[in-house]
C-alpha cells in the first residue's frame, strides 16, 4: 500500500528485479531494486522459516540440493550407459575412431562441465584420425565450444556480462547447428540428380 514499508529478504544480488518475502505479511513476490534499501535484520526473523530459506545461499537450499543430486545421477548413469554401449560396438579400429569420438560428445554434453578445459582437446585426436566422421567433426566443434565456455567466464560482471549469460549458444548451440548445416549441404550435392528424358 502507499506509504506502508515493508521488510523485504532476498539472496540475489541484481540491478533489475528481485524475489523477495515480506516476513510480516508471508507475501512473496518480486520488486524493482530500485525500491530497495538496507534495513536491520529482526531479532525475530531467524524463527520464520520462509526467511531463513531464502536468506540462505541458494546452493544450501535443500531443493537445490536434491535437484543436483537427481541431475547428477542421471548424467554419470547416461554416461555410463553409452560408454558401455560403445565398448560394445567396438570391434576394430575403425569402429573404435567413431565410437570414441561419439564418447566425447556424449561426455562433453553430460558431464564435461564438472572438469577442467584442457580435457575437451582429447576429441582433436580422433578428427586428424577419421577426419571425414561425422561425430569426430561433431565432437570437435564442440571441443572448441567448450573452450570457448571457459573464456566467456571472464566476462561476468562486466559490460559484457550479456555474453557471460547466454554462453551456452556459441558453446553447445551454434556447434551443433553449424554441424547440422554442414551435414544438409553434404547430402544435398551428394544426392542424386534426376534428370528428365524427353523423346
Amino acid at each position: 500500500e502507499p506509504n506502508h514499508a515493508l521488510l523485504a529478504i532476498s539472496n540475489e544480488d541484481s540491478d533489475e528485479w528481485l524475489r523477495l518475502y515480506d516476513p510480516a505479511s508471508h507475501l512473496e513476490g518480486y520488486i524493482d531494486w530500485a525500491h530497495l534499501y538496507p534495513a536491520d535484520t529482526p531479532p525475530d526473523a531467524a524463527r520464520d522459516p520462509i526467511a531463513r530459506r531464502i536468506s540462505g545461499w541458494p546452493p544450501d537450499w535443500p531443493t537445490v540440493i536434491e535437484a543436483n543430486r537427481i541431475i547428477r545421477l542421471t548424467t554419470w548413469t547416461l554416461f555410463a550407459a553409452f560408454g558401455l554401449l560403445a565398448a560394445w560396438k567396438t570391434k576394430d579400429l575403425d569402429t573404435f575412431l567413431l565410437w570414441g569420438a561419439g564418447f566425447f560428445i556424449a561426455a562433453q554434453l553430460l558431464v564435461f562441465t564438472k572438469t577442467w578445459p584442457w580435457y575437451v582437446i582429447w576429441p582433436l585426436a580422433y578428427g586428424a584420425l577419421k577426419p571425414r566422421s561425422g561425430p569426430a567433426r561433431l565432437a570437435a566443434m564442440l571441443s572448441g565450444g567448450v573452450i570457448l565456455l571457459y573464456a566467456l567466464l571472464d566476462l561476468a560482471a562486466t559490460r559484457w556480462d550479456w555474453l557471460y549469460d547466454y554462453r551456452s549458444i556459441p558453446t553447445i548451440v551454434a556447434p551443433v547447428i553449424l554441424f547440422g548445416a554442414l551435414k544438409l549441404c553434404a547430402n544435398f550435392r551428394r544426392a542424386p540428380r534426376r534428370l528428365s528424358i524427353q523423346g
